[in-house]
């Protein structure tokens, strides 16, 4: 069956090999193909929004944080679904793995750190969800009965942001 074809222990992937030896039934009737082709070709367009508003978030990320960081007395930093860094109001923070970030993915929900340890600094790390997606996280430094607020209001404006700009890439 298909998940016997599935092969590797930390990515799952399909070889040639595996997909040669799999037998994929295609519907005779034109309407299921034409049914089939309809499905496949909406999900590529909801592949194609998501990279592209992810690519958008990524330029529109150092611009949320500067004009945040106006407003709110605390680091605000952005991160990617990868958990890396790509806004920061300490700049040398910007390309960086956030550890806090990777936490809130993981568990996709609200990850709030107490104690400074290694690289890791007090504060709230709160996802950023479009579509019911992780788009990436929000962090906020300070101690985390301070931040939380803050961390929810640069969140929501976050989503408004991307929820905005995905009507703006569809309308195109």
């Amino acid at each position: 069956g298909f998940l016997g074809a599935l092969n590797g222990s930390v990515m799952v992937h399909i070889t040639k090999a595996s997909m040669e030896k799999m037998n994929i039934k295609i519907p005779k009737n034109l309407d299921d193909q034409r049914r089939v082709a309809s499905i496949l070709s909406s999900l590529d367009r909801k592949i194609e929004l998501n990279n592209k508003i992810n690519a958008d978030l990524e330029e529109m990320a150092q611009a949320i944080v500067d004009k945040m960081m106006e407003v709110i007395p605390y680091n605000v930093n952005i991160m990617n679904p990868k958990g890396i860094i790509i806004g920061s109001g300490d700049k040398r923070r910007l390309g960086k793995l956030h550890k806090g970030a990777i936490e809130a993915l993981n568990n996709r929900v609200l990850i709030e750190v107490y104690e400074e340890k290694e690289s890791v600094k007090p504060g709230v790390n709160m996802p950023i969800y479009f579509n019911n997606e992780i788009m990436g996280v929000i962090g906020i430094s300070g101690a985390p009965d301070e931040v939380k607020p803050f961390a929810s209001l640069v969140t929501v404006t976050a989503e408004l942001l991307i929820r905005q700009e995905s009507v703006f890439i569809e309308r195109r």
